[in-house]
């Protein structure tokens, strides 16, 4: 709970960011765990993950969020967080 409640406050305390540039959409699909029945372990399904790339900057997006933005277009995101932790706040076309 500590733990949520940090990166909660971190995100609403942090830095606005952003970033320009042609934005890359890209869904992978992931594959799943095989299970061991014999050990009561269950096998897990895959899901799937979807990347968007504004400028060198990726997100982790829900496919909803993905499907609103065209390859090739330029954009301007905004976003807290660095790295693999970084949160689209919005997005417009530029």
């Amino acid at each position: 709970m500590v733990r949520t409640r940090r990166a909660l406050n971190q995100t609403i305390s942090g830095t606005v960011s952003r970033a320009n540039g042609m934005a890359m959409t890209r869904a992978r699909r992931l594959g799943g765990n095989v299970g061991d029945p014999r050990s009561g372990i269950a096998s897990r399904p895959g899901g799937s993950r979807c990347e968007l790339t504004i400028g060198g900057t990726r997100f982790f997006v829900a496919l909803a969020v993905l499907a609103a933005f065209n390859d090739g277009r330029a954009y301007r995101g905004y976003y807290v967080g660095q790295g693999l932790r970084a949160t689209l706040v919005s997005a417009e076309i530029i």
